[in-house]
């Protein structure tokens, strides 16, 4: 199965960014998201984002990397 994960935006050039979550720095394509801004939390897979959270902050980006209980809590805030 594949997940996707909270990652705070960090940097942003154009369609790409840089994200971070528990201390691990990705980056990011943000073509599907171009209102990004640095600072929003997004959901990302594969290097891509998929949506910006809205609303409370992800608890799972200050945390370890991994973390499933944090990770399916967003995930259940996306599907609702």
């Amino acid at each position: 199965m594949c997940h996707a994960i909270p990652v705070k935006l960090i940097e942003k050039s154009g369609d790409i960014g840089v994200g971070e979550r528990g201390g691990l720095r990705m980056e990011i394509n943000l073509s599907l998201i171009p209102d990004a801004r640095v600072g929003d939390e997004l959901i990302v897979h594969v290097g891509i984002a998929l949506a910006k959270l809205e609303g409370e902050s992800s608890a799972g980006n200050s945390g370890s990397a991994g973390n499933s209980n944090e990770d399916s809590e967003v995930t259940g805030r996306l599907l609702q």
